[in-house]
């Protein structure tokens, strides 16, 4: 099956836009963890908000990609089963050097999404011990106390809170 000119230069530049997207986000993610560990809620709330728009830009343009992949499928689908390719079998489908450039978008794109990913969980990871730090502070101005395993009860007769749970 013959892939038209126009349709691979579309998913070629919407791969290259995709590897940048995705250096912004590696780029976002890293700002993050500054201001996690520093604490800096303010940097944090602008962070997230480019994050969003960010993660929406990809998601568009996988959208863009998965449409324009289906409409590339290999000639043994069933017509009409939309069954998309993946890159690699596109790039079966083509001739150098444009195959080596689908490969090496194909790599790239995929060492950048295993890079968000680890660095969206390590600030996941740092989120989760903030809580808990601060979980344990408020514990001990309350005068509630940790029974194990993360249960909490109220001391008593331990002496008053440093300050008072009660609304």
């Amino acid at each position: 099956m013959a892939i038209s000119t126009h349709t691979l230069e579309e998913i070629l530049d919407t791969l290259e836009r995709e590897l940048q997207s995705s250096d912004q986000l590696l780029e976002l993610l890293a700002e993050e963890q500054t201001a996690l560990t520093g604490m800096d809620i303010p940097s944090l709330l602008a962070i997230s908000q480019r994050k969003q728009h960010e993660a929406g830009r990809l998601q568009e343009m996988d959208g863009f990609l998965r449409q324009r992949l289906g409409e590339c499928r290999d000639g043994k689908a069933a017509a009409g089963d939309g069954a998309a390719i993946d890159l690699a079998a596109l790039a079966d489908m083509v001739d150098d050097p444009l195959r080596r450039r689908l490969l090496t978008f194909r790599h790239q794109l995929g060492d950048r999404r295993r890079r968000i990913g680890e660095l969206n969980h390590i600030n996941h990871r740092l989120v989760a011990d903030s809580l808990a730090y601060i979980d344990d502070a408020v514990r001990l101005l309350t005068g509630a106390a940790t029974t194990g395993y993360g249960r909490t009860k109220r001391q008593q007769g331990r002496g008053p809170a440093f300050i008072s749970r009660a609304v």
